[in-house]
């Protein structure tokens, strides 16, 4: 048996829902911290300059990218994404 052959030390494990986890948190995360600061900046500050709209177009872009991981990650959380061994 070669060392390209032999499996891991912890055996087949499935990171796919690990990965599912941080790509959903993390997004979510960013997300809410660019509602939060347009909220601040159209009701309280009332004064949205190019910089919110440039995070705006940031952030439609990011869920834009979004779309095709979220359809990569799914497949990992039906754990079709794995390394046999």
């Amino acid at each position: 048996m070669s060392p390209k052959d032999t499996p891991p030390p912890d055996g087949d494990a499935d990171r796919g829902p690990l990965l599912l986890g941080v790509t959903i948190v993390s997004t979510s995360l960013a997300l809410a911290v660019v509602g939060l600061r347009l909220f601040v900046r159209v009701k309280i500050v009332k004064n949205v300059g190019w910089d919110d709209h440039t995070i705006v177009a940031a952030s439609v872009s990011l869920m834009h990218f979004y779309i095709f991981p979220s359809l990569v990650l799914t497949v990992a959380a039906l754990r079709r994404y794995r390394h046999g061994f």
